[in-house]
């Protein structure tokens, strides 16, 4: 795999933390999931992003679980 890169920074991200377990809401009829990924990080700015789909959790629920959001909302101009 590839490692992303910071556009920002011009640098490639380090991989911070294995094994982020990431909760995938349920949304449109499709429940909840959990499945582990890797949490990268650029070692100038310190953005992060989360990256790959690791192993599935069926049926377990985490409160320390990293929620995202499918459909961020956007404001258009005008």
């Amino acid at each position: 795999m590839s490692r992303p890169i910071c556009v920002e920074c011009r640098v490639e991200y380090s991989c911070e933390k294995n094994e982020v377990l990431v909760n995938d809401p349920a949304v449109g009829g499709f429940p909840a999931t959990y499945w582990y990924a890797d949490r990268w990080e650029c070692p100038g700015c310190k953005h992060q992003v989360i990256v790959g789909r690791g192993k599935q959790m069926l049926g377990k629920e985490e409160d320390n679980s990293f929620e995202f959001n499918h459909n961020l909302p956007v404001e258009e101009d005008g």
